[in-house]
C-alpha cells in the first residue's frame, strides 16, 4: 500500500473518530439537559413566587415534550395547578391588580405553551377553570376571582373570541366591573362586534345591579360608543346608545346630595361624568329625559362641596386642554410653537411641544430638536431628543464610514443603557455587512463603557446579555467575560427589588413612543424592561458554543428561580437548537 493511500485511510480514520467523539459529546450534553431539567422542574415545586415557578415550570415541560411526555405532561399540571391557585387573603390591596395581571398572564402562557402538544386537553383545562369559578358566585363580593377571568379573557380575545366572551360574561356575574374589561371589550370588537355589544350590555346591567354606583367602566363605555364630542360610532347601534343614556338619567336619581344632604366621593366623581359626557349624549340618543337629567344635576350640583367643585373645574380645564391639542394640526409650525409657549399649564405646555417636536423629527432634526429643549419636563425632554437622535442615526447606516457618524451621534443620548443598545445594533450592523471585528470590538467595547456609568436597571442587565451575544460570533472568551458581568448585575437587581417604590409623580398629558428601526430591530427611547421579562435567550449563543461553562456560570446566580431561568435557556439549546431566537428580534 502507497504511502498516499495510508495517509488517506489515516485522514478518513480521524475524520471519522472526530465525528464520533463530537456526537457522544453532544448526546452526554443532551442527557444531562434533560436530567438538568427534571432535577428545576421538581425544585421549583417549592417556590415560594407559584406565578414564577409556574411559568418556569411550563418552559421545561414544553422543552421536555419529545424526550419524556408523561413528566411533561406532570409538570404541564403542576404547572397550571400551581398559578390558578386562590390569591392570599392577606394580600395587600395596592398589590391585588398586579397580582391579577401576572396569573392571567401565566395562566395564558401555560395553556398556549400544552396546547401545542395538546390542544384537546388544554381546552379542558380551561372550561374547567371556568366551571369551577362559575360555581363560587356566592364568594364574598371582594373576591379577585372576577379580575383574574376578566384578564384570562382579555389575553384570549384575538384567538378564541367566544371563550374569551364566555370568561368575560362570567366575570361581570357579580356587581362590578372587573379590571380588564375595556381591554376585552375592545379586543373584541375588532375581531366580532356582535360579541363586544353583548359584552357591553352584560356591563350595563351590572353597573345597575351595583346600584348605579360610580365605576370608571362608565368612561369605557362611553368610548366604545361614542367619539368625545357625543357623536355615535361608525360601528355602534342606535339602540345600545340609547341603553347608555337612559343609564345615564336613572342613575342620577340614585346619587346623592340635595336637601342638606352632602355628596358622596362616589356621587361626585359620578356627577362630573353627568356633566362632561351624559348631557350632550342624553340630549342626542334620550332627549325626552334631558328635563329629568337636568333636574337631578341641579339636585346633586347644590350638595357638592368646595373641594368637589373644584375638582369639577379642573376636569373642564382638562377637557378645555385636550381639545386644544386636537386643534394643533390647524397651525402652521410658528403658530403652533407660539400658542404652545402661551399656554399658562405646564404640563399642557410640554405636551404642546412634544407634539411639535415628534411631528418634525423625520422632516427637520435639528428644527425637531430646538424645540424639543424647550419641554420642561427633564424625563420628557431627554427621551424626546433621544428618539429624535435615534431617527439621526437611522439615517447613517448606509456604509462603514457614516456608521463611524452615527457612532458619534449616539455620544450626544441622554440614556446611556439606551446607547448601548444603539452600539450593538451599529456593531451587529458592521459584522454582518462589512465583517469588520475590529470596528465592531470597539462598537461594544464603547457600549460596555456607556453601561458602567448607568444604574441597575433590568435594561442594562439586557444590554449586557447582548453584548455577551454578539461577541459569542467571533470571541467567545470575551463573551463568557461579559455574560458573567450580566449575571452579576442581575443578582443586584434582585436585591432591590423588593425595595420601598419611589413616590408616585403625575402622568404627563401626552405620551408618545416612536419606533425607530436600527439593523432591522424597532428601537424607542426609554427603559421598559422588567426583570420577570428577562428569559436569557442572548445566553444560547455561547451555550451553543460551550455547553457546559454555559452551565456551570449559572452558580453565580443567587436567585433560585432566576437560575431556574437561566438553567433553562442553556439547557434548551441543545434539546431545541432549532428554535434558538435571532440576536437581533428583542430592543
Amino acid at each position: 500500500m502507497g504511502t498516499r493511500n495510508k495517509t488517506r485511510i489515516f485522514l478518513l480514520l480521524s475524520v471519522l473518530l472526530f465525528s464520533s467523539s463530537v456526537a457522544m459529546s453532544q448526546a452526554v450534553d443532551q442527557q444531562d439537559a434533560i436530567d438538568l431539567l427534571k432535577t428545576t422542574a421538581r425544585s421549583l415545586k417549592s417556590e415560594s413566587d407559584k406565578i414564577a415557578a409556574g411559568k418556569l415550570q411550563a418552559r421545561i415541560a414544553d422543552t421536555l415534550w419529545t424526550f419524556d411526555e408523561p413528566f411533561a405532561r406532570e409538570t404541564f399540571r403542576s404547572a397550571f395547578e400551581s398559578i390558578s391557585q386562590a390569591v392570599a387573603d392577606d394580600l395587600p390591596k395596592e398589590k391585588q391588580a398586579g397580582f391579577i395581571k401576572r396569573q392571567a398572564t401565566a395562566v395564558k402562557e401555560v395553556l398556549q405553551r400544552f396546547g401545542t402538544h395538546d390542544s384537546k386537553q388544554a381546552t379542558e383545562w380551561l372550561k374547567a377553570f371556568e366551571n369551577e369559578r362559575a360555581g363560587k358566585s356566592s364568594e364574598k363580593v371582594n373576591s379577585l376571582r372576577p379580575d383574574l377571568l376578566m384578564q384570562i379573557a382579555a389575553q384570549l380575545a384575538l384567538t378564541d373570541s367566544e371563550q374569551a366572551m364566555r370568561l368575560g360574561l362570567l366575570a361581570l356575574a357579580g356587581d362590578r366591573i372587573p379590571e380588564g374589561f375595556g381591554s376585552l371589550l375592545f379586543s373584541l370588537s375588532r375581531n366580532r362586534r356582535d360579541l363586544s355589544d353583548d359584552l357591553f350590555r352584560a356591563a350595563v346591567a351590572t353597573l345597575r345591579r351595583n346600584n348605579y354606583v360610580y365605576d370608571i367602566a362608565i368612561l369605557i363605555l362611553a368610548n366604545y360608543l361614542f367619539t368625545p364630542d357625543g357623536e355615535l360610532q361608525s360601528t355602534a347601534k342606535l339602540t345600545d346608545a340609547q341603553l347608555l343614556a337612559d343609564y345615564y338619567v336613572d342613575a342620577a336619581w340614585k346619587q346623592s346630595g340635595g336637601d342638606g344632604t352632602p355628596v358622596s366621593s362616589s356621587s361626585a366623581s359620578f356627577y362630573n361624568q353627568l356633566e362632561l359626557r351624559a348631557l350632550t349624549i342624553v340630549s342626542r340618543y334620550a332627549p325626552n329625559r334631558l328635563p329629568e337629567l337636568r333636574g337631578q344635576m341641579t339636585r346633586i350640583a347644590s350638595g357638592l362641596n368646595a373641594e368637589q367643585r373644584q375638582r369639577t373645574d379642573m376636569l373642564r380645564g382638562i377637557q378645555r386642554d385636550e381639545s386644544t391639542l386636537a386643534s394643533r394640526n390647524n397651525y402652521s409650525v410658528d403658530e403652533q410653537v407660539e400658542r404652545a409657549e402661551k399656554e399658562k399649564n405646564p404640563q399642557v405646555r410640554d405636551a404642546l411641544f412634544l407634539s411639535i417636536a415628534n411631528r418634525l423629527m423625520r422632516e427637520d432634526e435639528e428644527r425637531a430638536l430646538t424645540i424639543a429643549k424647550k419641554i420642561q419636563d427633564e424625563k420628557m425632554r431627554a427621551s424626546t431628543e433621544d428618539d429624535i437622535y435615534l431617527v439621526k442615526i437611522q439615517s447613517q447606516l448606509r456604509s462603514l464610514e457614516t456608521i463611524a457618524e452615527a457612532r458619534k451621534i449616539s455620544s450626544q443620548f441622554n440614556n446611556q443603557v439606551f446607547r448601548a443598545k444603539i452600539l450593538v445594533q451599529l456593531a451587529a450592523s458592521v459584522l454582518s455587512r462589512y465583517k469588520d471585528q475590529s470596528q465592531a470590538i470597539e462598537l461594544l467595547s464603547e457600549a460596555l463603557t456607556a453601561l458602567t456609568k448607568a444604574d441597575d436597571i433590568p435594561d442594562k442587565m439586557l444590554a449586557q446579555l447582548q453584548v455577551a451575544e454578539l461577541f459569542a460570533k467571533f470571541d467567545t472568551i470575551r463573551g463568557f467575560e461579559v455574560l458573567g458581568t450580566a449575571l452579576a448585575t442581575m443578582n443586584r437587581l434582585q436585591a432591590a427589588k423588593e425595595a420601598s417604590p419611589s413616590a408616585t409623580t403625575k402622568p404627563p398629558l401626552l405620551r408618545i413612543m416612536n419606533l425607530t428601526v436600527v439593523n432591522g430591530v424597532e428601537m424607542t427611547a426609554g427603559n421598559n424592561a422588567t426583570i420577570d421579562a428577562i428569559d436569557f435567550r442572548e445566553v444560547q449563543s455561547l451555550a451553543a458554543q460551550d455547553y457546559m461553562q454555559a452551565r456551570l456560570l449559572a452558580s453565580k446566580l443567587e436567585q433560585p428561580s432566576q437560575r431556574a431561568n437561566y438553567l433553562i435557556a442553556v439547557a434548551a439549546t441543545v434539546l431545541k437548537p432549532e428554535k434558538r431566537p435571532a440576536s437581533t428580534t428583542r430592543n
